[in-house]
């Protein structure tokens, strides 16, 4: 499965996704939450510093903010 498809997926699991580039609308609560989930999926350690909406705003920076932390693994 695709970085995309499982970012997607976990997304999916707190909000609905209407496009790549649409913003997610995540609360605090649910960012946290998907934070662990990609922590625990990815084997990535996401820090505070890394929940900004640069990275946590679109599936589309979602996604590329993890394949950028799998690259420095």
């Amino acid at each position: 499965m695709s970085i995309e498809a499982q970012v997607r997926e976990l997304v999916e699991q707190h909000v609905e996704v209407a496009g790549p580039d649409a913003p997610l609308g995540l609360q605090s609560l649910e960012l946290v939450m998907l934070a662990e989930a990609i922590e625990d999926t990815f084997g990535l350690r996401v820090t505070a510093a890394d929940v900004v909406p640069e990275n946590f705003g679109t599936l589309a920076r979602l996604v590329a903010f993890v394949g950028r932390s799998s690259q420095k693994k």
